[in-house]
């Protein structure tokens, strides 16, 4: 039962740009909503700049654990990160 609870709860989160997509919203949006800087957001779903552990807490924090700080930290996690355009 504890397996079937843990991945339950694994699977039940998402990449940060699948979560802002999901409120309808675009980066510099949410990063404004949530009171994150609009740079800090972008570089970091253009891949060209981690987070640091406070950014990443507030993120988990603010997105109610559907986005956690072990993937932001991540940095190979990141999926369907923003076109270097």
């Amino acid at each position: 039962m504890l397996t079937f609870e843990y991945a339950t709860w694994y699977e039940d989160y998402m990449k940060l740009i699948d979560y802002i997509r999901s409120e309808n919203m675009n980066p510099s949006q949410w990063a404004k909503s949530v009171g994150i800087s609009q740079p800090i957001i972008t570089r970091y779903l253009k891949d060209k700049r981690g987070l640091s552990l406070k950014t990443a807490l507030k993120i988990q924090r603010v997105t109610g654990g559907m986005v956690r700080v072990d993937e932001l930290l991540n940095d190979g996690a990141r999926k369907s990160p923003l076109p270097d355009s």
